[in-house]
């Protein structure tokens, strides 16, 4: 409920403001106050979206899906894991259902979706999402890369413009290395005193396990194929931000260098801590759609259109259908073993 509050309240102040905004606007022009709120402003605006374009988006998306569930299952059976697509996509699918609930909670959900239902160490599991995650951020780090050659003028003026440095004391960094360097001897010490308690023996054999996850894509078959699908990623990516600009009159106009800002722009606020991108997404890529002259309210409007074609339409949806389907697609489970994987056991290799 934290973060969903607080994804509401960004989201409510980021409408605020537009909406005032609009007002302003469409009183300026001779209209009624009363014909002027944003949320019909964003009806008007489905109503005459070129819907084409949106189902277009839903199936890169579908399919930028579909590479991350077989890069994972190739990460998977690197760690000498046989699993099957089908769980690993429909696993993936409830991550997302999650997400929309707490932050960064569906990364947890499906390495434990995946553990129960293919029989894999839990933490070896998890440590196999962590690689999976590590290749999205060498993945956007590529494309902030790419950003800053092709836009780097806009974005040096947008900086300069818009963002402050904040002040650190040298005090203050003191401090902190003070802080972690007392909790780095105090961890050092209860561990030289405590390291063959049963407890902390069966969290050296979870911490190998997840290394092993970690470490899994040393051993991966087909590399190129790896890096294929982790291209295919964050261009399905890339082309669910640009090609929804030619469902809208307010942004049919942007170029391919626009998609690439408004990506970067709208995935940092996908980062940050709120309910999948509530409210700091719309105000990411408001930001970023101003930079090339639309209006804060036509930018909501984009933001927030998308937001629900991707959020409710997709990853709800899909992640409730998914989360039916797991256990009728996985009925022999049983079956073949006995017991669902304990976090305890030890991996026999």
């Amino acid at each position: 409920m934290v973060f969903l509050s607080l994804g509401s309240a960004i989201l409510y102040y980021v409408f605020t403001v537009q909406s005032n905004q609009y007002l302003e606007y469409c009183t300026g022009l001779g209209n009624d106050a009363g014909d002027c709120g944003l949320i019909d402003k964003i009806l008007t605006d489905v109503r005459t979206a070129d819907l084409r374009w949106l189902i277009l988006t839903i199936v890169l998306y579908m399919l930028s899906n579909v590479s991350r569930a077989i890069r994972w299952k190739m990460l998977l059976e690197a760690g000498g894991e046989s699993v099957k697509t089908r769980n690993t996509f429909l696993a993936t699918m409830v991550g997302y259902l999650a997400n929309l609930a707490i932050p960064r909670l569906g990364e947890f959900v499906r390495a434990s979706i995946i553990a129960r239902y293919e029989r894999v160490d839990a933490a070896k599991v998890m440590g196999t999402v962590v690689t999976d995650r590590l290749l999205d951020l060498l993945g956007l780090l590529v494309i902030f890369g790419l950003g800053f050659i092709f836009g780097s003028r806009l974005l040096i003026d947008y900086l300069s413009e818009n963002a402050t440095m904040p002040v650190i004391s040298l005090g203050l960094v003191l401090q902190v290395l003070l802080v972690l360097a007392v909790l780095v001897g105090l961890a050092y010490f209860l561990y030289n005193k405590l390291k063959n308690h049963p407890l902390i023996v069966a969290v050296k054999i979870k911490l190998q396990q997840f290394a092993k996850g970690i470490m899994s894509i040393r051993k991966v078959k087909n590399f190129p194929l790896l890096v294929l699908h982790s291209i295919n990623i964050y261009l399905m990516y890339f082309f669910m931000t640009y090609l929804p600009f030619f469902s809208f009159e307010s942004t049919s106009h942007l170029s391919p260098l626009a998609g690439l800002l408004v990506f970067i722009f709208g995935g940092l606020g996908m980062v940050l801590p709120s309910p999948g991108g509530m409210g700091t997404y719309h105000a990411m890529v408001i930001a970023a759609l101003g930079i090339f002259g639309v209006s804060g309210p036509d930018g909501f409007s984009f933001a927030m259109i998308i937001f629900i074609v991707i959020n409710i339409c997709v990853n709800f949806l899909t992640g409730i259908i998914s989360l039916i389907v797991l256990p009728l697609v996985n009925k022999k489970y049983k079956l073949k073993h006995s017991n669902v994987p304990s976090l305890h056991t030890e991996e026999n290799n």
